[in-house]
C-alpha cells in the first residue's frame, strides 16, 4: 500500500513456503486503520491509480 494511501492494515504472518518461482505467505489482519479524508484508490495491472 502506498504510504499516502491513507489505510494501514497489521498483520500476523501464519507461514510461508515456496511455490513455484516465488513464496507463497499467509497471513491474518488483525487491524485495519483508514482515513477519510483521501480519495479511493484501484490497483490495475500492477499500479495505483486514482478513480476519476
Amino acid at each position: 500500500m502506498p504510504d499516502d494511501a491513507g489505510g494501514w492494515a497489521g498483520c500476523r504472518l501464519d507461514g510461508a513456503r515456496q511455490y513455484g518461482w516465488g513464496l507463497l505467505v499467509e497471513a491474518t489482519i488483525e487491524r485495519v486503520e483508514l482515513t477519510d479524508d483521501v480519495e479511493p484508490l484501484l490497483h490495475h495491472r500492477g499500479r495505483y491509480r486514482g478513480l476519476a
